[in-house]
């Protein structure tokens, strides 16, 4: 993406700042957005899956409606959603 950047300098010649043109101020926030999409998604297809029937198991052990991201050994945090567990897996 080639760009028609105007730099305001300091007295010695050091750039300190830039202007762009809006369409292409535009452009490079969406380029940036669209990595970012990338990295999360990327973040999310590498992480360690768990198993529904290790998560039921854990919820039938502590008998409690907790957030599943929640340790055992802590407590449910308020801005935590409750997972209920259900029979069915849909």
């Amino acid at each position: 993406m080639k760009t028609h950047a105007q730099y305001i300098t300091d007295e010695q010649g050091k750039k300190k700042a830039v202007i762009l043109d809006l369409k292409e101020y535009e452009k490079l926030i969406r380029a940036l957005e669209d990595l970012e999409d990338k990295k999360a998604f990327l973040s999310v297809v590498q992480e360690k899956s768990v198993p529904y029937g290790e998560i039921e198991a854990r919820l039938k052990k502590y008998k409690r409606r907790r957030c599943i991201l929640c340790s055992p050994s802590r407590p449910s945090k308020k801005t935590c959603v409750p997972f209920i567990l259900t029979t069915s897996r849909s």
